[in-house]
C-alpha cells in the first residue's frame, strides 16, 4: 500500500467518523454516505460523479433516499456540491470540518465558510452563494464548489403514524371550519389511520398529512355532488302465460319482429315460468290508454 493510499484511507475514515458522530444521522443516510465514500470517490480528487441510480443500489436503498441523504450532508457541512455543467455531471466532494485540517492536494476542507445569502429561488428555497475556499499552503484545486443551495434549518425526521393515533382538537377544529361534521370526522380519521398503518408510509408532519387529506376529501366530495346520477330502472313485472297481458306483451314481440324475446316466451310458457316485462303493459296499450 502506498502513502496516497493510506492518506486516502485515514482521511476518509476520518470523514465517515465526523458522519457517525453527528447527532441527527439516520441510518440510512450513513448507508449512502458509506456508499460514496468506499466505492465512489476517486482517491486522487477526493471526489466522485455517482448518479442517484448508482448510489441507491450500492447502498441498497431508494433513490428517494439518497436525494434526502445528499441533502442533508450538505445541510450539516459533511459534503459540497458541484452544480451539473452541460453533459457534466454534479460532483460530490466531501468535508472535512474543525481545525487543524491538513490542507494536503486532493484534500476537501472546510474551517469557515462564509455564504453570502442571495435571496430565495423560485421553490422558495434560501440560495447562498459559497466562494471557494482559501488554498492556505496547498496545491491543486481543493474545492470546486461555486454555488450551494440549502434550506434553513434541518429537515424534520419522518415517522410512521402510531397505531394509538388520534385527531388532534386543533386538526378536528381544521375539519370542522371545512364543513365537515362530526360524523364524518370520524370517519375520515379512520380511513386516514388505516391507511397509513395499512402503507407503512411516513410523514415528517401529521398534523399537515392530514390538512392535506381533509382537503382531498372535500374536493372529491365536491366532483361527486357533480356527477349527475342514474335513475333507477323500473322494476319488473313478472307476467305468468294464464294472464291477458302474456299475449298483449307476445304480439308486441312479434310486431316489432324481436325473435329473442318470442323464443323467451315460449319457452317459459312451455315450462309454466313467469317472464319479466318493464310495464304490465305494451307501449302502445300504454299509449292508446292515455
Amino acid at each position: 500500500m502506498t502513502t496516497e493510499q493510506k492518506e486516502f484511507g485515514k482521511w476518509r475514515g476520518q470523514w465517515l467518523d465526523q458522519i457517525h458522530t453527528d447527532p441527527t444521522l439516520t441510518g440510512d443516510y450513513f448507508r449512502v454516505l458509506y456508499a460514496l465514500a468506499s466505492r465512489n470517490l476517486n482517491q486522487k480528487t477526493r471526489t466522485g460523479m455517482p448518479g442517484n441510480v448508482v448510489l441507491a443500489e450500492s447502498a441498497h436503498v431508494n433513490v428517494r433516499t439518497v436525494r434526502r441523504a445528499i441533502v442533508w450532508a450538505a445541510q450539516q457541512g459533511h459534503l459540497s456540491i458541484t452544480e451539473p455543467k452541460g453533459t457534466w455531471p454534479r460532483i460530490l466532494s466531501p468535508v472535512l470540518k474543525g481545525t487543524n485540517c491538513p490542507l494536503e492536494q486532493g484534500t476537501n476542507c472546510i474551517v469557515e465558510v462564509s455564504r453570502v445569502d442571495k435571496g430565495e429561488d423560485r421553490r422558495g428555497d434560501k440560495v447562498f452563494e459559497v466562494p471557494p475556499q482559501d488554498q492556505q499552503g496547498g496545491a491543486g484545486t481543493l474545492m470546486t464548489l461555486k454555488t450551494l443551495k440549502v434550506r434553513e434549518g434541518q429537515s424534520p425526521p419522518s415517522s410512521r403514524i402510531p397505531s394509538e393515533w388520534k385527531v388532534s382538537e386543533a386538526d378536528k377544529t381544521y375539519a370542522l371550519e371545512r364543513g365537515l361534521d362530526q360524523a364524518q370526522i370520524d370517519n375520515v380519521a379512520d380511513q386516514f389511520q388505516y391507511y397509513f398503518l395499512a402503507k407503512g408510509e411516513s410523514s415528517c408532519d401529521w398534523s399537515a398529512s392530514w390538512k392535506s387529506w381533509i382537503i382531498r376529501e372535500i374536493t372529491w366530495n365536491k366532483r361527486a355532488a357533480n356527477i349527475p346520477r342514474r335513475e333507477k330502472a323500473s322494476t319488473n313485472v313478472l307476467l305468468t302465460p294464464n294472464m291477458p297481458q302474456w299475449k298483449l306483451w307476445r304480439d308486441h314481440y312479434v310486431a316489432n319482429d324481436k325473435a329473442f324475446y318470442i323464443k323467451q316466451m315460449d319457452e317459459r310458457e312451455a315450462q309454466a315460468k313467469p317472464f319479466p316485462v318493464t310495464t304490465l303493459f305494451p307501449p302502445e296499450q300504454i299509449a292508446m290508454a292515455a
